[in-house]
């Protein structure tokens, strides 16, 4: 009986009821909504005064708090302009460009040939050229501003030069004035031949203390005007020095002397002014050769004293210091006209002059000894 039977199986149990899930309290949310709604919009529930009866910062209204950037004029005046016209065929007519390496910065060129490139030898300023053999250190003084432009740096220099070479004519004038009275007065031909020696003396004196003065004295020579004095004095003793061998000399050979002067020197000066030769690198070399000539001349000297006169040692003495001297005016023109190794600076007027003064005067005594020993001493 206690068994259940096959044809009646036993009832399954329902499963226990669950209560049934009761929905969220939202009455209470938006209860608590509303008043935080109340709180913010209602400042007078935290004890604050209405919106309308706050003081207002008379600085806020401030323009210049305010980015003054936002309102362009030339933006609301023109705000469409294009300031950039694009060609379409541009592109089309553009020839290939190379590059070049003007001054270590990359420039891009075009290879039109109507176009040509720049000159890279010359770097970015121009008047490098005019001063060859400056050297990095140049360049270097030049980008800090230390030297001037060209345009200055060239007026400076022509002023330089306008104002050596005026000195040196009016000095050359006077000179080469009273050697013509010299050679064509009788009465004062026969004076300097009777005073001799005094001139002679006299002249050398003159000549030795202005020189030193001029050339040991910077102050000297760049004082106005005790530098023109010195120079005039100078002048004065170089004429006074070369009037007794003016004296002695046939009046044929005073002018072709002062002939060929004048055309050497002519031709010195332009050949030193074109020439790519930088001569004032050669300063060494032209003292040594000088104090050759010297010695040579000394030796000279004392065969002379001691009876032993040939001929021929003053023609070679004469002819080695005509060219010896051309080199020195070549040297002396260089560093007048700049853009050499060497140069001089513009307040050294008065010492250009004075070197270009020595130069011809040397080369015209020794020229006049040269053909007078051609023709026998006559």
């Amino acid at each position: 009986m206690g068994e259940p039977s096959q044809d009646n199986p036993p009832k399954e149990e329902p499963p226990p009821e669950q209560p049934p899930i009761e929905p969220p309290d939202t009455c209470t949310k938006v209860e608590t909504k509303i008043e935080i709604e109340e709180v913010v919009l209602n400042p007078a529930i935290l004890g604050q005064p209405p919106p309308d009866q706050i003081p207002r910062n008379p600085y806020n209204q401030n323009p210049y708090q305010q980015n003054p950037y936002q309102q362009n004029p030339y933006q609301q005046n023109q705000p469409n302009q294009n300031y950039y016209y694009h060609d379409p065929s541009y592109n089309q007519r553009q020839t290939p460009a190379y590059q070049q390496q003007v001054g270590g910065q990359n420039v891009y060129v075009s290879g039109d040939p109507n176009y040509p490139p720049p000159d890279v030898s010359r770097g970015q300023g121009a008047y490098r050229a005019n001063y060859p053999g400056q050297g990095d250190d140049y360049r270097e003084y030049r980008d800090m501003g230390i030297f001037t432009d060209t345009f200055s740096s060239v007026k400076i220099r022509n002023r330089f030069v306008q104002r050596v070479y005026t000195i040196l004519s009016v000095q050359l004038f006077f000179t080469f004035l009273v050697v013509l009275l010299i050679t064509f007065v009788w009465a004062l031909r026969v004076f300097v031949f009777q005073y001799f020696l005094i001139l002679l003396i006299l002249g050398t004196v003159i000549v030795l203390i202005t020189m030193i003065a001029l050339v040991c004295c910077v102050n000297l020579r760049r004082s106005f005007p005790t530098n023109f004095i010195l120079l005039g004095l100078l002048t004065v003793g170089m004429t006074i020095m070369i009037a007794p061998s003016v004296a002695l000399t046939h009046p044929l050979v005073i002018l072709a002397a002062t002939g060929t002067t004048a055309g050497v020197c002519i031709l010195v000066s332009i050949f030193a002014c074109q020439t790519s030769w930088d001569v004032t690198g050669c300063g060494m070399c032209f003292c040594i050769l000088t104090l050759v000539l010297l010695l040579y001349g000394i030796v000279i000297t004392i065969l002379a004293l001691a009876g032993i006169n040939l001929p021929i040692l003053h023609i070679v003495y004469s002819a080695l210091a005509v060219l010896i001297f051309c080199l020195w005016l070549m040297y002396d023109t260089q560093m007048i006209m700049g853009g050499r190794r060497i140069e001089l600076s513009p307040e050294e007027y008065i010492f250009g002059a004075l070197t270009l003064y020595v130069d011809v005067i040397v080369i015209f005594i020794n020229l006049m000894s040269l053909y007078n020993q051609c023709l026998g001493g006559e």
